[in-house]
């Protein structure tokens, strides 16, 4: 969190799923050449969520304003917040996605 390239959907991974990184992949291992480097992730689902439709327009919602404080994340931005924190705002309980 805190980056311009996390929002409504890699929230929503973290919060419901555990992300591991298994390893770099060198640009070199592509074809053609990306200018970025890779890495192999491992992405175990903890649970189905309840309302997935319902949870990620919520998301997508609180981050249309990502430059603005919000008044419901407590006057900061929204991508500070971490993922359980934007489950809350979207009044979901982890747990409730995760199916624990």
């Amino acid at each position: 969190c805190g980056t311009k390239d996390y929002g409504p959907m890699p929230a929503l991974v973290q919060a419901v799923c555990e992300v591991k990184t298994l390893r770099r992949a060198g640009r070199r291992l592509f074809h053609p050449v990306p200018r970025v480097d890779s890495v192999v992730l491992e992405v175990r689902r903890r649970g189905p969520p309840a309302d997935f439709a319902r949870v990620e327009s919520r998301l997508r919602r609180l981050f249309a304003q990502r430059l603005k404080k919000s008044a419901e994340a407590g006057g900061r931005r929204i991508e500070e917040l971490a993922p359980a924190e934007l489950m809350g705002l979207c009044r979901i309980d982890i747990g409730d996605l995760t199916g624990v």
